[in-house]
């Protein structure tokens, strides 16, 4: 990228040159004399300009030039990276226009902004800030799959990065980013990460120092990557048992019991406190994140206890589980590991007993349940 800033150079000075020699004293005309297809040097392709208001001057609007780098011989180039830079004219010697390269904080030479689909916009995704943002997202199978915010502050002369995020799904709102990562694995389950900006002056997503590295999430939970299965029981996965299991917990309309063994039921005691990984009981939990599900081949996880000291075979289960509990009244609960036992009846996983392991801090909370 580098060398793509000397070759920006020589882009601004051509356009300069030629805008003074033939362009017009009007700057509401230099439109007319830009065609950034012909002007980008060979090693790039064009890809699109877009004009937006990406300074807030009320003035011109700026051209938002995209194009591909690294390309390739193949014919085929949709994987090829994509940067951005947006052209701003210079107020002092118009008719010119300066080039602003767009790349997130850190190491500029390796990062891009897109890969498959990219667009830009404006948009008020920080509080706090005069005007809105400019915004590159790329989406890749109707799914936003990177973000790149940044904000031009007057007096600075840059557009200044203000958070990158990639994954397999991407939201964002004001002042929030949710980003589903795919995990790998039978379950197709999805680590959903909340992003809130820094709390300072500086409405950022990135942490101090200028490193790139992005803040640590506000909050992390497993989600099914395409939604709950119709009849999540019947699912030859006993980990999406479980985690559907969470997911209803705080539904009063639901009856989580059908999750569970006539026996299992009981020896939870209806999810009493601290049988089910929460503190408090069930109809006092605001809410639950599943943070850890792993299936485990055990041949006796309690050797106190007959009915699971037998060899796992495929009609038993074992999920490695760790769950958050929010109450609905008090703090948050540390991180509670669990391991659930299910058995197969007929022709569905059923939930049977659970070991509560520890907390985050390691603290034992009990046996088996």
């Amino acid at each position: 990228m580098r060398q793509g800033k000397l070759l920006l150079l020589v882009v601004v000075v051509f356009l300069c040159l030629l805008a003074a020699c033939s362009g017009p004293d009007d700057s509401e005309d230099i439109s007319a004399y830009l065609n950034f297809a012909d002007i980008l040097p060979k090693e790039w392709q064009h890809v699109r300009t877009e004009r937006l208001e990406t300074n807030r001057d009320d003035e011109m609007l700026e051209w938002v030039v995209l194009y591909r780098f690294d390309l390739s011989d193949e014919d085929e180039l949709c994987n090829s990276p994509i940067a951005a830079v947006v052209y701003q004219p210079d107020d002092r010697k118009l008719p010119c226009v300066i080039p602003y390269e767009l790349y997130p904080q850190g190491d500029p030479d390796r990062h891009y902004l897109c890969e498959y689909t990219c667009t830009v916009v404006m948009g008020d995704v920080l509080s706090g800030l005069t005007g809105p943002e400019l915004l590159v997202r790329d989406h890749h199978n109707d799914e936003m799959v990177r973000l790149s915010m940044f904000y031009w502050k007057p007096g600075q002369e840059e557009y200044q990065p203000r958070g990158h995020f990639s994954g397999n799904r991407i939201t964002v709102e004001q002042d929030k980013v949710t980003v589903d990562q795919r995990l790998p694995g039978r379950a197709q389950l999805v680590m959903r990460y909340t992003y809130l900006p820094r709390d300072d002056e500086n409405k950022t997503y990135y942490q101090k120092g200028g490193s790139g590295m992005l803040v640590k999430p506000y909050s992390y939970e497993l989600d099914f990557c395409q939604g709950e299965p119709k009849d999540v029981v019947l699912s030859p996965y006993p980990e999406k048992v479980v985690l559907a299991f969470y997911n209803h917990y705080t539904d009063s309309k639901k009856d989580v019991s059908e999750y569970f063994t006539e026996e299992g039921w009981e020896r939870v005691d209806k999810c009493a406190a601290g049988q089910c990984g929460c503190t408090v009981a069930r109809n006092k939990v605001k809410d639950v994140r599943v943070t850890q599900l792993q299936p485990v081949d055990e041949t006796c996880s309690s050797p106190s206890s007959s009915h699971q000291c037998e060899k796992y075979g495929p009609d038993r289960a074992s999920v490695h589980t760790a769950v958050i509990c929010e109450p609905k009244r008090g703090a948050e609960d540390a991180e509670t590991i669990l391991l659930w036992h299910l058995v197969w009846e007929g022709d569905r996983w059923k939930l049977d007993s659970v070991d509560v392991k520890q907390t985050q801090t390691g603290e034992s909370e009990g046996g088996e349940q």
